[in-house]
């Protein structure tokens, strides 16, 4: 998704066999503006999204977004990732060891063009990770924007400061936590 100062928001559809950094990296090419909006094809935008950005301004380099799971949750919006695993992180803070969330980010072109997606990462195999730390390994500025909001249109929910899949696999991993923290509601939040 490319967006630009006008608030059009174009589509561009590469070959879906493509692996996510080279899918990315090929579209972002392709761009025409100075800001780019990556984001996954389950990410619904918020009403507040472009009011967001402009609210915002333009003192980022690379940006997250609040993301939702469909319940109301955080998604890995504003995380960090230690020992493989991603936390999440109040708004408030901020981490050398933050990590952007593949689902979506916005970078300002000059950005793309010092530090692109590693071609040969696809979904799940640490793409953002990798992405994140090449960035701040070059200097660039991960901001968190709390004035956008989108919803990741997937089955997932927040448990304490994880987000679990909740398919089968992913409902008996909360099962367990639930078990574990004493089903005491409090620790969704």
């Amino acid at each position: 998704m490319i967006f630009d100062k006008h608030a059009n928001l174009k589509y561009k559809f590469g070959n879906r066999h493509f692996r996510t950094g080279a899918l990315r990296n090929k579209v972002s090419r392709m761009a025409k503006y100075d800001h780019l909006i990556i984001a996954d094809d389950d990410i619904l935008f918020h009403e507040d999204f472009y009011l967001g950005l402009v609210k915002f301004g333009e003192d980022y380099d690379v940006m997250a977004c609040k993301i939702l799971n469909p319940d109301g949750s955080r998604f890995y919006d504003w995380k960090i990732h230690i020992g493989g695993k991603n936390y999440l992180i109040d708004y408030t803070e901020t981490s050398p060891d933050i990590s952007l969330s593949s689902g979506i980010y916005i970078l300002k072109q000059w950005v793309f063009e010092k530090v692109q997606m590693d071609n040969n990462l696809g979904y799940y195999e640490g793409e953002d990770v990798d992405f994140s730390d090449r960035l701040k390994k070059e200097g660039i500025r991960i901001a968190l924007n709390p004035y956008c909001t989108v919803t990741h249109d997937a089955p997932y929910k927040q448990a304490g400061k994880s987000v679990l899949r909740m398919d089968f696999i992913g409902r008996l991993a909360y099962l367990k936590y639930l078990i574990t923290k004493g089903f005491n509601s409090n620790n969704d939040k």
